[in-house]
């Protein structure tokens, strides 16, 4: 893994009622709740799309969106989305349905498979470039991350940015046991690339490598994406969390 790690060119983090750089602070610090009532305003999707998407789904579009918005899509950008359960509630409602008569939506299981999210959204822009989808449990914001910082550093991808988009949402009904990381419905996007000797950086490191002393090192008890974004917004050179063998470093242009 290279040491100069990822330059962090854009982002965008949405929750409902949350979704501006004060805001998360605010959110962060304890300091403001969460408004169930608001709704991500994917108003520049195509309607034929957006009655396709669900909240996860229009969250997730919502901060890429808002990353394409300052680096537009062209052939040296490519695509990683990431999330640890997916449309688990379109995936739920397809298997009550199969306990009670037997039947399958096509419609319902298209949209349920792990790379919907980012096929709709490669769609709506006429993306052709590759793309990839990431479910790694508790780790899958880490491994998206890692699968970019390979993309990136990789001489036969060619690719000059990649835009890492992770969105999850807690699980529902019988299912509320097994959720233990994912907080609060969440998209946080970040347009990555190669970083330069020069410039501000992130890289993931392993823990057990780092100086067991070292006091500049926070363990968050949020998870993975929410920890990254306390780092981006924060003055901290190091976080993980209290599940995590990996940490995000923050190398500084005048290091």
């Amino acid at each position: 893994m290279n040491t100069l790690g990822i330059s962090v060119d854009a982002w965008a983090a949405w929750a409902p009622g949350i979704d501006s750089p004060n805001d998360w602070n605010a959110w962060l610090a304890g300091d403001s709740c969460l408004d169930e009532g608001v709704k991500p305003n994917v108003s520049f999707v195509p309607p034929m799309y957006r009655r396709r998407l669900s909240l996860l789904g229009k969250m997730a579009v919502l901060t890429a969106q808002q990353c394409v918005d300052q680096y537009p899509i062209d052939s040296s950008l490519r695509l990683v989305f990431a999330s640890r359960y997916g449309e688990n509630a379109r995936t739920v409602g397809i298997l009550n349905n199969i306990v009670d008569d037997g039947s399958v939506s096509p419609a319902a299981f298209s949209l349920s498979v792990h790379n919907a999210i980012a096929g709709i959204f490669s769609i709506i822009h006429n993306a052709t470039e590759p793309s990839v989808s990431v479910s790694a449990g508790q780790e899958t914001f880490s491994a998206a991350w890692i699968e970019a910082e390979q993309i990136l550093w990789s001489q036969m991808e060619n690719a000059d940015r990649v835009l890492l988009v992770y969105y999850d949402e807690p699980l529902t009904g019988d299912l509320t046991r097994f959720t233990d990381d994912i907080q609060i419905p969440f998209s946080i996007s970040l347009m990555l690339s190669k970083s330069q000797s020069n410039g501000e950086s992130i890289c993931l490191q392993n823990k057990r490598a780092l100086d067991s002393s070292d006091s500049s090192l926070n363990e968050s008890k949020l998870n993975q994406p929410l920890s990254f974004l306390r780092l981006l917004l924060s003055p901290e050179q190091m976080i993980s969390t209290t599940t995590s063998n990996w940490v995000w470093v923050k190398n500084s242009a005048n290091a």
